[in-house]
């Protein structure tokens, strides 16, 4: 019922990709995600529930026309889980006349990710896919039961690069009983991939979730006033101290943009110029060059 909804208020506000404030819509073509990744939210369930093709166009059409939305953002859980269903959406309104910008800022799967897809999401507008990567660690993939392919996966970021695309990528640290190797190899893989940006978050043992039931008694408090979301970091699972996930944290946007003329390529290709600056300052925050208060001796 968009009638019921403050259409114009939104593009007082920030989407959930980097372009900044501007007018879009956040949709979602389908619910839940099947995975059993032990981090992740039962919101939705977990039985994948599509909406047809010309369903999801019909929507769009919708938006367009009546209320002048000109870029969609699909905030699906996983949109490509059915490929040949995703294709057909994006086949569908690459051979309209909707004239849309389209992005996917909630964490594809890359492992399943087919080029014939890519190609055409791509010729449906798609301009921006964030990847959810999580971890470079074989062991912590087989832990948090992602159990992605790590080859297969930079090579399609490599892929989605070569379509025009931007790319971003998803990766946690903080896991139980991760080790300071381990994240290394976090942040060595999103190092070799070309992907132009990344945001490392550390983990939150959100509850309701496999991990919230396995390490509530093994946390150790990172800070204080903070909410309990998931750009806090307020709690650490793993069998680091707090400093030296914090610092792990730092070194990985460091390493991550300092190297291989990764600004260079992300300036070049960014969506949006004028919303460079806003990345810049969110990547200095994210990296917390100031020292939390430590409520732990660790």
């Amino acid at each position: 019922a968009w009638d019921l909804i403050n259409i114009e208020a939104y593009k007082e506000y920030r989407g959930a990709n980097p372009v900044g404030k501007r007018r879009f819509m956040s949709i979602f073509t389908s619910r839940a995600c099947p995975y059993q990744c032990t981090y992740c939210h039962t919101i939705f369930g977990k039985k994948f529930r599509a909406r047809s093709p010309e369903n999801v166009v019909a929507e769009i059409r919708e938006l367009r026309d009546r209320y002048g939305i000109s870029v969609i953002e699909v905030s699906d859980d996983i949109f490509n889980l059915q490929w040949k269903r995703a294709h057909a959406i994006s086949s569908a309104i690459a051979s309209s006349d909707l004239d849309i910008r389209m992005s996917f800022p909630n964490g594809l799967r890359a492992d399943i990710m087919r080029p014939e897809l890519m190609k055409s999401m791509k010729a449906a507008g798609t301009y921006f896919i964030s990847y959810a990567i999580e971890s470079g660690s074989p062991r912590i993939q087989t832990l948090i039961k992602k159990h992605l392919q790590l080859d297969k996966t930079r090579e399609v970021i490599a892929q989605t690069v070569d379509q025009g695309i931007y790319t971003n990528g998803f990766f946690m640290m903080g896991f139980p009983t991760e080790t300071r190797s381990e994240v290394e190899q976090t942040i060595e893989f999103a190092r070799s991939t070309r992907l132009h940006s990344a945001s490392f978050f550390i983990l939150v043992p959100f509850a309701g979730t496999e991990i919230h039931e396995t390490s509530m008694n093994n946390l150790m408090p990172i800070a204080s006033d903070q909410e309990f979301d998931y750009h806090s970091g307020i709690v650490n699972c793993s069998s680091m101290a707090n400093h030296e996930l914090l610092e792990l944290k730092r070194k990985a946007y460091m390493q991550f943009y300092f190297g291989r003329g990764r600004i260079v390529r992300t300036v070049a290709r960014h969506p949006e110029k004028r919303a460079l600056g806003g990345l810049a300052l969110s990547v200095l925050k994210r990296m917390e060059l100031r020292d939390r208060e430590a409520l732990s001796p660790a």
